[in-house]
């Protein structure tokens, strides 16, 4: 899944500035009625700088991957959780990934490319994740049922997504900002010590 680097504008690109992604979000559909559940025994999580963009990705998964690639996750993961009633739209997964490694990203170097592997995948509890399907928006993804497979379906469909990163400048001044991005709204949070500030782009 490849996600344009005009969603995370609030990021620096300024020299001494390290944009370390710590954790990534998903939630269940808002149209849905119950939970949805889906477990690998096994997966990765790979983030890479790529120059290709939304609508323009290459069947083939390698030609996606840029030049940097760093694995941030290895072993089991789970997507979904309890449907919540009421809530429109569903909160953020409790289940996230979290970066093993760091993977510092600049917007200013090109697009965020997110590339799933799950292994001995099943589904616990029937039900879909919240996505985006519109052409021209700032995301896409390239698709296969099989992590052998070496190339695989392409649409503009992205799931709805929250990144989490710690902000590095220079000297050591420590700083959360959240970037997320939705099929309505952009929203983002910066940390700054105790200070909490936060904007909603329609």
């Amino acid at each position: 899944m490849v996600i344009s680097a005009s969603e995370f504008s609030s990021l620096s690109s300024a020299p001494g500035v390290s944009n370390i992604l710590s954790t990534i979000w998903f939630r269940i559909d808002g149209a849905s009625t119950d939970g949805t559940l889906t477990g690998f025994g096994g997966s990765s999580v790979t983030l890479s700088i790529t120059p290709r963009g939304p609508d323009n990705l290459s069947p083939v998964f390698a030609e996606n991957v840029g030049a940097n690639p760093v694995t941030v996750f290895n072993g089991g993961l789970q997507f979904g959780q309890g449907f919540m009633p009421g809530a429109d739209p569903q909160p953020f997964a409790l289940s996230v990934i979290t970066g093993g490694n760091w993977f510092n990203y600049s917007p200013a170097q090109g697009n965020l490319l997110v590339d799933i592997r799950g292994v001995d995948g099943r589904v616990l509890v029937p039900g879909s994740l919240d996505a985006q399907s519109m052409a021209g928006d700032a995301v896409s993804r390239v698709f296969a049922s099989s992590n052998l497979a070496s190339s695989g379906l392409v649409d503009t469909l992205g799931l709805v997504a929250r990144f989490d990163f710690v902000v590095v400048p220079e000297p050591s001044t420590w700083m959360l900002s959240t970037v997320g991005f939705a099929s309505l709204f952009l929203f983002r949070c910066r940390r700054i010590r105790q200070a909490r500030v936060c904007f909603q782009t329609k």
